[in-house]
């Protein structure tokens, strides 16, 4: 029983240490309740190069372990925040760089994070189309 509760409390002692606010970018619970320290800290970076306008924080953010569902959802809420905070032309201008492919797959991120994130912090999934929200990425991608 001991064992247990030390377990327990080193467990919550690690989740505890988990960053869900980077430099205002919010990871949901679901996303981060899979992470390990690490790869909370290896997120973290990622976030910080995507903010910073580094294209390989992008390609790192495709390649991240999201662990499939849920996740993957507040993944691509990560990344709206991000293109919010920096902005679609600043955003078009860094993936340029990326494959077709690969910023094929970053609007996919982008549509499920966008319908399901709250992009408006007023704590409801914003139900938003990235047709209306980020048309130029949209056309970007399409050409």
């Amino acid at each position: 029983m001991k064992r247990i509760l030390i377990a327990l409390f080193i467990m919550f002692s690690l989740i505890s240490c988990l960053k869900n606010n980077i430099n205002g970018i919010i990871i949901s619970d679901t996303l981060l309740s899979n992470q390990s320290f690490q790869e909370n800290k290896n997120l973290n970076k990622i976030i910080n190069q995507c903010l910073n306008k580094e294209f390989n924080g992008f390609k790192k953010l495709l390649e991240y372990n999201c662990g499939e569902g849920t996740g993957c959802y507040n993944l691509g809420y990560i990344l709206t925040q991000i293109i919010f905070r920096i902005g679609e032309d600043e955003y078009i201008k860094v993936i340029s760089k990326l494959s077709k492919k690969d910023q094929i797959n970053l609007n996919s991120f982008i549509k499920v994070g966008l319908e399901y994130g709250d992009n408006n912090y007023d704590e409801k999934m914003d139900n938003l189309r990235i047709n209306d929200t980020f048309p130029k990425i949209v056309n970007f991608t399409n050409h």
